[in-house]
């Protein structure tokens, strides 16, 4: 079972995420529909990862010198539908 757009955005938001990148649409929604409708739920960037698409991940050290994420500095959490960042 995939998350639909508003979960995909709850799910961002509740975990301060920087950026959500919708993977999966499913038959009944747009790519565009999709977005739309995770951007209702998550304040921050919302993408489609369209084929051939390439998206960067960056990394920054905090003060107290644990890694975190560039844009919230929560760590980065990758799953099987994350590719390889470019």
């Amino acid at each position: 079972m995939h998350h639909t757009p508003e979960d995909a955005g709850d799910t961002a938001a509740a975990a301060r995420a920087g950026r959500l990148i919708v993977t999966h649409v499913g038959p009944f929604l747009t790519p565009r529909q999709a977005v739309a409708r995770a951007a209702a739920r998550f304040d921050g960037p919302v993408d489609h990862a369209a084929p051939g698409s390439a998206f960067s991940v960056g990394w920054t050290t905090s003060p107290a010198g644990s890694s975190s994420s560039a844009a919230q500095g929560a760590p980065l959490r990758g799953g099987p539908a994350c590719g390889p960042a470019r």
